[in-house]
């Protein structure tokens, strides 16, 4: 497992309320573990995701909406404990982002994360 040091991009702790929604999601929220201008991983409860292509993603805190439509694709899927429910550890890369998306995301990153 690559530490923070060695991937390129420092990823910060994600403060609680912090939440990733893919688009078009009909389910809850996922929990933002850490984050960075590269992309982020979550934790959430049930079935593996679908690898897909580029999905939009919108970033909150709480039911805020920080930054809407980043697109994203998913880079793994991880189960971390198989109870009554599987909980479940993904993380995705973020694509070519817009200026103001950038900016929206460094004020994510600013205001929701652990420095």
């Amino acid at each position: 497992m690559r530490s923070q040091l060695t991937r390129g991009r420092p990823r910060f702790k994600a403060l609680e309320r912090a939440l990733v929604l893919p688009q078009g999601a009909d389910l809850l929220p996922y929990h933002i573990i850490d984050i960075s201008d590269g992309g982020l991983s979550f934790r959430y409860i049930g079935k593996k995701i679908k690898k897909k292509q580029i999905t939009p993603v919108s970033l909150y805190h709480g039911e805020e909406l920080i930054v809407g439509d980043l697109p994203a694709k998913v880079v793994s899927d991880l189960k971390l404990r198989d109870n009554f429910v599987s909980v479940r550890r993904g993380s995705l890369c973020f694509g070519s982002l817009s200026i103001e998306q950038r900016d929206k995301l460094s004020i994510f990153i600013e205001q929701f994360t652990e420095h």
